[in-house]
């Protein structure tokens, strides 16, 4: 029987294949839509009601390694 309901959707956008496979399988298994997995922002093909984003951390790491220089001495 079905309720006329439909399943949320997700965009899963992450640069490691294999991790944007698992969160997929895990979503799905969990009654979630899968709408679109891509590597990177700009590629997701359709849009879902929320997206899973891994964002890169280097940019935070080289923030912190700058600050860390830029502090005066104690």
């Amino acid at each position: 029987m079905t309720t006329g309901l439909r399943r949320p959707s997700v965009a899963i956008v992450d640069h490691h294949p294999i991790t944007a496979a698992g969160i997929a399988a895990q979503l799905a298994e969990h009654g979630f839509a899968v709408a679109a997995v891509a590597a990177t922002v700009e590629g997701p093909a359709a849009a879902g009601d929320a997206v899973v984003c891994d964002l890169r951390r280097r940019a935070a790491a080289a923030t912190r390694r700058r600050s860390r220089r830029c502090r005066s001495p104690r």
